[in-house]
């Protein structure tokens, strides 16, 4: 994916489309990545407490992000799957993350080395974590961690750089 395919400004109109939709932030958060162009997808899954699907479609569509609604896991609860192609979007929402790791850590943007550590359970444990720590939850892998980290600091310092509040609120200093 290439980082930043649209100017600063547009980058920023879009994000101001969804920060201050009350989903939480770590949903927010990998929503920028996607209109920043560093993650393909993510799936939102929204609680009954959270803004209305409505509102969130409206955001969605305003921030030019790609959705489906998708079958929600919990009763009560709405998902939706979200992507910066259309393709991915209707490839996240056919496969079953539960099952299908491979595809489902592609299109979440995961390094293909964490990804094969997740499915061959090779990861580690966040007590072997040996560098800084991220906003972004990922399993590293035993042999590349701080390759795998790098990319995920992309992540944190993209987030920093066009979302402070966000940022923030996932590192507790809100």
């Amino acid at each position: 994916m290439q980082e930043h395919e649209q100017s600063p400004e547009i980058a920023k109109e879009r994000i101001a489309h969804i920060i201050d939709l009350d989903i939480g932030a770590y949903p927010k958060a990998e929503m920028i990545l996607i209109i920043l162009g560093l993650k393909p997808a993510t799936e939102l899954d929204l609680a009954p407490w959270n803004d209305p699907p409505e509102k969130i479609e409206q955001a969605l569509k305003q921030a030019g992000i790609p959705f489906e609604k998708t079958d929600a896991k919990k009763e009560g609860w709405t998902q939706f799957a979200l992507a910066a192609k259309s393709q991915d979007v209707k490839a996240l929402a056919a496969i079953d993350s539960s099952k299908d790791y491979l595809e489902y850590g592609r299109l979440m943007g995961f390094p293909q080395t964490a990804i094969d550590a997740f499915v061959n359970e090779t990861t580690l444990s966040s007590e072997e974590e040996t560098g800084e720590p991220t906003v972004f939850a990922i399993k590293f892998s035993k042999e590349h961690e701080q390759e795998e980290r790098a990319q995920i600091l992309k992540w944190d310092k993209a987030l920093k750089e066009f979302a402070p509040q966000v940022y923030n609120e996932l590192k507790g200093e809100d």
